[in-house]
């Protein structure tokens, strides 16, 4: 239909999925649908006064499918299931115009406006139809110690959707439903509602990562054969049935764009039997979360599988599987993980030639849920998480000349120099955007270098000398001798060529977090970093590094003396925050270079630009508390704004101005104070979360945020009544600092040997954030999970305080080790971090600080028994702790 350019009536073919094949069209949808010869994709149609029935044989082959045979604990679920199958047809039951008077005489007392009058009514229906048809089904239902039987003719009534449901319990004229099943005695608790809600939200992320690939196969054209609308839909379509497979006829067949040389769409490819491939793991992420939904929903078709699904979990399994449901947007990546090892999955793994290559899979059945034994781990993240654990098998590397010159020892100093002096944001850009284009801009600047400052027009000619010896070409020979120097310095040139490429490409894919940070905070760092790794690349490929003499015209330049240490140095910054923030080493050192800077650029102190920083980490890691403390030491006015708040100008909610009338209001109003000052953006991860629909929002309020964030203006109004004013802040001097936890990042670009994951922009714009948005934003700040040592640490200083209130009251309060590894375990579970660890202890401490004054002379003991029944062990202060 879609192909027809029917794209407004796809709808039907849910409706079709629902009702087994069967939908319906009144006058007015029907009207839409003319253009379309009904009679080449429906397999039969039948016309009732205003109203067409089309029926979608594919379709129901497809539900059909899927259909499995219920085997239920007793005759009563059966009648629930039966009641659930007829409710939506509950009009065609012969006895519905009693059904309906009934409910317009309820209806009579019941106060609703006109709008909502409908539903109501049909709600009424529902009420008076169910128990008739429940009290028909008791009736009719004969019951066998493993069977309960009904006659088709018993029925009250049956629709051509409720035949076709039926049609794996129907034997001769009779419905036969097994009714042995025995739920398992012991299983995982749960909260269904909150596991949906946490499953729907990692279903959102895969969402939304779907449409940035489906973004890029249905690109924009001119004089298109079918709307780019219409192309994107066929996709994602697509990419929903073959589960994220794309083969080359996929391509021609469904309107599909073939990637770019350089799209991130390429990580997805993998060669089989001769064809380039792709594979987009997010489909199959979607689809697993959808079985998961699904087979957790609660239903009576369900529970069989659900309580096997259940039984097959280890106790270690079983509990985090309850900490996941128990939690609104706690983590269910592991719990997912876990569940999805054992689902019967519609694809496979098979081996071909040197490389790994994913297929339909051909043993997968729609109506078998769960595997017969659990899929291996490595098998789940390669299905799960492609894009990251495949590799791709590549053609031989060829020779590389054994040979590369290296700028010497005493000169990287000042090479680093010229290189700094060569960054503008055409550079900076390319650092993005192509890592390898930058690199090679270094190795020309390189290049260019050493023929000025060293000896390498000397080192030329010797080795002109020596291979002009080898080729045994007569002195007298002229010509002959110009043209191999030509051939020769042209062969140099191709070497150097070569292994220059070769390098670009081996330095782009080993560029780390550290060396990201180097290229914001400290660029003399970050370049001779850049010529450190050039001699491990040639250390690693066996290649001779050639170090050049320095040019005696050339002056060694001497480090500057460093300069002393004062209050507003990131040292100090750092010193001051270790103090009160617990781990983070890489990011306290980040962030303290970004406040320092910020700090001696708004006091004229330094010439460098503005640098807006994006802080990366899980719940609880510290983000904000290390921002306040930071600006708390600096005394420079803040803001802390939750961007998922935000909305476009125009539309209902939070506008973006109204952060900067917050910042004014904490800097006392002062606009100078406003305008040197830090606005934070908290969960900026949620403008590039949601369905696909929400798109023109989310970047709605990306594309406001990009018009400040550099430079610009921003107006609006402050007070109220007489004293309403409007102000103008400027915002080419604040600070921008936005945080985020990018939940799928951590789960998706996280090897066993990374401590923290390898986030590019590439991985941030698959999440929904706009490119041009992360370019406002020069410095990425990486946040590690809590573990166990920072919690334990930050337990012991969150107890000083508390301490000390008891000592003055005459009192005492001790944590056993018991209560303490409880504690700090507990809060690892539950993925709340240290917010949650000081939450717990006022909770905790609450009932005592309330009546502190009875405990003088005691001393209050928190063991393991009080955090099981809150009972405080409490002993005269004289008595030493057990």
């Amino acid at each position: 239909m879609l192909q027809q350019k029917a794209g407004c009536l796809c709808w039907i073919a849910d409706q079709a999925y629902k009702n087994f094949g069967w939908v319906s069209l009144n006058h007015e949808q029907q009207a839409q649908g003319m253009h379309i010869a009904w009679e080449y994709i429906t397999e039969e149609q039948i016309y009732q006064r205003q109203e067409a029935h089309y029926f979608f044989a594919g379709i129901y082959a497809q539900r059909q499918a899927k259909q499995r045979r219920i085997n239920f604990q007793n005759a009563q679920e059966v009648i629930a299931f039966l009641v659930e199958l007829f409710k939506p047809f509950a009009t065609h039951d012969p006895n519905h115009v009693s059904h309906l008077s009934a409910a317009h005489d309820t209806m009579q007392y019941v106060d609703v406006d006109m709008e909502h009058f409908g539903a109501r009514l049909y709600e009424e229906i529902l009420k008076e139809w169910e128990p008739d048809f429940v009290g028909s089904l008791e009736k009719a239902l004969k019951q066998t110690p493993t069977h309960a039987i009904i006659a088709t003719s018993d029925l009250p009534f049956l629709t051509k959707e409720t035949e076709l449901a039926l049609e794996k319990y129907r034997q001769g004229d009779n419905y036969i439903f097994q009714t042995t099943y025995t739920p398992p005695s012991a299983l995982p608790s749960f909260d269904r509602s909150i596991l949906a809600f946490n499953l729907k939200e990692s279903l959102k992320v895969e969402q939304g990562a779907l449409a940035g690939v489906v973004d890029s196969l249905a690109r924009p054209k001119n004089n298109p054969t079918l709307k780019r609308k219409t192309r994107k839909q066929i996709a994602k379509l697509r990419l929903q049935e073959a589960c994220g497979i794309l083969t080359p006829n996929d391509f021609e067949n469904f309107h599909l764009d073939h990637p770019k040389a350089k799209s991130f769409l390429n990580k997805h490819r993998f060669k089989y039997q001769g064809q380039e491939c792709y594979y987009f793991e997010y489909a199959l992420n979607i689809w697993v979360l959808q079985r998961l939904l699904e087979i957790f929903e609660g239903s009576i078709a369900m529970q069989e599988v659900e309580h096997a699904l259940l039984a097959r979990l280890n106790p270690a399994q079983a509990l985090e599987f309850t900490s996941a449901s128990s939690q609104k947007y706690a983590s269910t990546q592991n719990i997912t993980t876990t569940l999805a090892s054992h689902l019967n999955l519609p694809l496979s793994i098979v081996e071909h030639s040197d490389s790994m290559a994913i297929v339909p899979n051909p043993a997968f059945k729609p109506h078998v849920f769960l595997n017969h034994s659990p899929h291996s781990q490595e098998i789940l993240r390669l299905l799960l998480d492609f894009k990251n654990c495949h590799k791709e098998s590549k053609e031989p590397t060829p020779t590389t000349p054994r040979l590369f010159t290296l700028v010497p020892k005493a000169l990287e100093g000042v090479f680093s120099q010229l290189c700094i002096e060569n960054i503008d944001v055409h550079m900076e850009a390319l650092f993005f955007d192509d890592k390898p284009a930058f690199v090679q801009k270094i190795l020309d600047l390189q290049r260019q270098f050493l023929k000025e400052k060293t000896n390498f027009e000397e080192n030329f000619l010797e080795w002109c000398a020596a291979h002009l010896e080898s080729a045994n070409v007569p002195m007298e020979d002229k010509k002959g001798l110009i043209q191999k120097i030509i051939e020769i310095e042209q062969r140099l040139i191709d070497e150097q060529a070569t292994l220059e490429k070769a390098f670009a490409t081996w330095w782009a894919e080993n560029v780390h977090m550290e060396l990201e940070g180097l290229f914001f905070d400290d660029k003399p760092a970050f370049f001779q970093a850049i010529l450190a790794m050039q001699a491990q690349f040639f250390k690693e490929k066996q290649i001779k590094a050639l170090e050049l003499e320095i040019a005696p015209s050339t002056p060694t330049s001497k480090p500057p003396p460093p300069k002393p240490q004062d209050k507003y140095s990131p040292k100090a910054i750092k010193a001051y925050l270790d103090q009160f923030v617990i781990g983070q080493e890489n990011a306290k050192k980040q962030m303290s270079l970004v406040f320092s800077d910020h700090y001696k650029r708004i006091q004229g102190q330094s010439g460098l630009e503005k640098a807006n920083a994006i802080c990366i980490g899980p719940s609880g890691s510290g983000k904000t508390f290390l921002i306040e403390m930071a600006t708390q030491y600096l005394d420079i006015p803040y803001c802390l704004v939750n961007a998922a708040s935000l909305t476009p100008t125009g539309y209902r909610g939070e506008e973006t101005n109204q952060m900067f009338a917050m910042l004014y209001n904490n800097a006392d109003k002062n606009i100078e104070k406003a305008e040197q000052g830090v606005l934070v953006l908290d969960e900026i991860d949620k403008l590039g979360q949601g369905g696909w629909s929400d798109k023109e929002w989310r970047q709605g309020v990306q594309n406001e945020l990009l018009k400040v964030i550099e430079k610009g203006i921003v107006s609006f109004e402050y007070g109220n009544g007489s004293n309403k004013q409007t102000i103008s802040l400027k915002t080419d001097h604040m600070l921008f600092i936005v945080l985020g936890h990018f939940e799928k990042l951590w789960k998706n670009n996280k090897t066993l040997h990374q401590k923290l994951p390898k986030i590019t922009n590439e991985n941030l714009i698959e999440c929904g954030m706009k490119r041009e948005f992360l370019r406002r934003f020069s410095i990425r700040v990486l946040f590690e999970p809590v573990d166990i040592n920072m919690l334990t640490e930050l337990l012991d200083r969150r107890l000083k305080p508390f301490q000390e209130e008891f000592a003055q009251a005459g009192s005492a309060l001790e944590f056993s080790p018991e209560a303490k590894r409880f504690l700090v375990k507990n809060a690892l579970k539950e993925g709340v971090g240290m917010s949650g660890l000081d939450q717990k202890l006022h909770e905790l401490l609450m009932p005592l600080r309330f009546d502190l004054e009875d405990y003088n002379g005691l001393k209050c003991v928190i063991n393991g028994e009080t955090l099981e029944n809150g009972e405080v062990f409490v002993e005269p202060l004289d008595c030493p702790l057990d």
